[in-house]
């Protein structure tokens, strides 16, 4: 294989390659973006139908790519991370404030993040083991906001001395704290936005994405670039948050509204069980 891109090298190794081999679509995509200039065109085709879980985080990269995090020369990767990457740590030291309102406001809509999943209360370090956090045996953390308690809240009643360790020590960092940082940052870079209520469930299935990948180019920078790729896609989705544009062709309301059309359109029946039941597009239009 000629290796344009350096950056593929890590899924042709090991246990990847095996996966890849039995993994028609996966080598497809590879071989997309295995060049010096990517064809954006043919791999948002071949994505229409979803990509591949494995080999792992071959998923991610597409994202990234489609996004436009990652440009279509591939050759321009490693100095646009480190730049992009850079920045990020310089957002962390100027703009993450302890006393702010709007970590209330955040926090509150964090808490009700894909609750049916325990991902977002787990410690984002994972080499922390049982031991490690029922003991307490876990390094001070670095950033002391944000930090969000309330065990029973979240996941309900739990005698289980790990959840509780982990809602109730601040030197465990969640994955819930870091999802409610990138808002916050997001939210003070962006004045004119600020924070809404549904960015929490934009930017959740990104950072989940991201959490996945193991390959070492992007394991260690999560942070990072789930931000500048929710940054990507509420450039796209900006009017729908802003409350003043609501009721425009682009704003949430319009859209709404539109989004319930659709599915009048295409599936009659459903549309007239959530009529009946008087289920707004407002519940649910977000996740899908």
């Amino acid at each position: 294989m000629k290796e344009v891109n350096p950056f593929l090298a890590w899924f042709y190794q090991g246990s990847n390659l095996k996966q890849l081999e039995l993994n028609p679509k996966a080598k497809k995509i590879l071989d997309l973006v295995n060049k010096n200039q990517i064809n954006l065109s043919k791999l948002r085709k071949l994505s229409q139908s979803g990509n591949p879980d494995e080999p792992a985080g071959v998923r991610s990269l597409v994202w990234k790519v489609l996004l436009g995090y990652l440009s279509v020369c591939p050759k321009e990767w490693k100095t646009s991370l480190k730049q992009h990457r850079s920045n990020y740590e310089l957002y962390l030291n100027e703009l993450i404030t302890p006393n702010d309102e709007l970590w209330t406001h955040i926090e509150k809509d964090i808490r009700r993040t894909r609750r049916d999943m325990h991902f977002f209360w787990k410690p984002k370090d994972t080499t922390l083991t049982y031991q490690d956090v029922t003991q307490g045996n876990v390094p001070p953390r670095v950033l002391s906001k944000p930090f969000m308690t309330g065990l029973d809240e979240v996941l309900g009643h739990s005698d289980d001395p790990y959840l509780v360790a982990i809602m109730n020590n601040p030197d465990i960092e969640k994955h819930a704290d870091v999802v409610a940082r990138i808002l916050f940052i997001y939210a003070k870079l962006n004045k004119d936005v600020s924070y809404v209520q549904g960015m929490n469930e934009l930017l959740a299935p990104i950072y989940y994405l991201f959490s996945m990948d193991t390959h070492p180019d992007f394991k260690d920078h999560v942070e990072a670039d789930a931000f500048f790729c929710f940054c990507r896609v509420m450039s796209a989705l900006r009017d729908f948050y802003v409350v003043s544009l609501d009721y425009s062709e682009n704003g949430i309301c319009t859209q709404l509204q539109t989004h319930f059309e659709l599915i009048k359109l295409h599936d009659y029946k459903l549309f007239l069980k959530m009529k009946a039941l008087k289920i707004k597009p407002f519940y649910y239009s977000a996740k899908w």
